[in-house]
């Protein structure tokens, strides 16, 4: 936790003066997208943690993987 804020302090405060920054923002944070970050991550990582305690090892690591080459493809890709 202490990195996360030291993190968001160091981007607020880098780009504070900059003016093309979308309205909603302070410094380089968008507040949208953190409060809906936030939210759903309050919400499903209960959800989360029951399915993975629910699901065999086998399968949970192969969805796993199969995520993990998907967003590996799309870093090549885009």
């Amino acid at each position: 936790m202490p990195i996360a804020l030291g993190g968001s302090l160091g981007y607020l405060f880098a780009g504070w003066q900059v003016a093309q920054l979308p309205p909603l923002s302070s410094g380089y944070l968008y507040w949208p997208a953190f409060f809906g970050i936030a939210s759903m991550s309050l919400l499903f990582a209960p959800v989360g943690a029951a399915v993975a305690h629910r699901l065999p090892v086998r399968t949970l690591k192969r969805v796993f993987s199969l995520l993990l080459f998907c967003v590996g493809i799309a870093m090549l890709v885009l």
